[in-house]
């Protein structure tokens, strides 16, 4: 059997830039606070029922230092922006590139205070995202007393977040883009001079790419029921096992374990009993001449389906209750899906 999970990966990406006026580094005599992220990956499972939700944690860096000679301490307050890949504000959703399809994630951050060794401990994420305004954006951080030591040294100060994408139908194929955006500002304590207000213009970058691909349910080991004598045929119509694709189609088809190709009509032996078996989407067992191991037997099947294996043996057997060798009592199968 060829199984191909889904993958569902959400590659956040944080780089920092800075918005600022030619020159002002220097010229000015400011306290500033920079934001970076680590960066992080994570996939998210996908079923064929869908994706099942999956966390990762975030620790949000900023980078305080004064561009005087003299330290300065301040209030910083940060807010964060949810953006998509056009850099529109749009709340916490992933937007497909070249489509209008949404994946939503929840956002949360721990409520403070700042720290100035990085954590171990992160929020929880299993909630909804938190409260934003019109225009897409939460704050992070509210008057936080931070220290920019002179002559462009650096303090930093961590921040701990998470991202999650929870349980959902699986969603289009396609790239699915979404930005956060950091804004930092606040008032000067001591050591005069202002607090610079900074953007990373070079916004956080959240990817999360979804491949076509199919998934295969488990396969079940069935039994064939027959009696010996038997005035009339007996039939097998189990389900076999759910395929869903996200884009594409398929066929499948059962053969003997060891064949290296289908045989059309796929008869088979147990206990002295033959049989012959085939494959369909419905439950309904026809004709012997009917049963085909291919399905479908032209085309190709597109969205998620349930493959029924079903099978006829013909009445007025006698079979072999006790089944000494060369009898045998079961029989492997291998089912092949194929992904167009």
């Amino acid at each position: 059997m060829n199984m191909y999970p889904w993958l569902l990966r959400l590659l956040l990406t944080m780089a920092v830039g800075t918005l600022l006026a030619p020159g002002a580094v220097h010229a000015q005599n400011v306290l500033r606070c920079q934001s970076s992220t680590n960066q992080p990956t994570v996939t998210v499972n996908a079923t064929s029922a869908g994706t099942s939700g999956q966390t990762i944690n975030i620790t949000i860096r900023f980078a305080c230092s004064s561009t005087a000679s003299g330290t300065k301490t301040g209030s910083l307050t940060a807010t964060l922006s949810f953006l998509d890949n056009i850099n529109t504000p749009t709340g916490t959703f992933l937007t497909r590139t070249g489509g209008a399809q949404t994946i939503p994630y929840s956002f949360n951050r721990n409520a403070g205070p700042l720290t100035t060794e990085q954590s171990a401990t992160f929020p929880s994420c299993t909630g909804s995202a938190p409260s934003q305004t019109g225009t897409g954006s939460v704050t992070l951080i509210s008057t936080a007393s931070v220290t920019g030591p002179g002559n462009f040294g650096t303090q930093n100060y961590y921040l701990n977040a998470c991202v999650r994408i929870p349980a959902q139908a699986v969603p289009t194929v396609g790239s699915y883009v979404g930005k956060l955006q950091i804004r930092t500002l606040g008032t000067i304590v001591s050591g005069g001079g202002n607090f610079q207000s900074l953007t990373n213009t070079d916004a956080s970058v959240m990817t999360a790419t979804i491949p076509a691909g199919c998934t295969v349910g488990s396969l079940p080991n069935l039994n064939f029921d027959y009696t010996s004598f038997a005035v009339t045929d007996s039939t097998l119509s189990q389900p076999l096992t759910s395929v869903s694709c996200n884009s594409g189609s398929w066929t499948a088809d059962i053969r003997d374990q060891a064949a290296a190709s289908v045989t059309s009509p796929l008869v088979g032996t147990v206990r002295g009993i033959q049989y012959v078996l085939g494959l369909s989407n419905t439950s309904t067992v026809p004709a012997a001449a009917a049963l085909n191991p291919t399905f479908p037997t032209s085309g190709t099947l597109s969205g998620p389906q349930t493959l029924y294996l079903l099978g006829r043996a013909p009445a007025g057997q006698s079979g072999n209750a006790n089944c000494v060798s060369p009898c045998v009592t079961s029989r492997p199968y291998t089912l092949t899906i194929t992904f167009n």
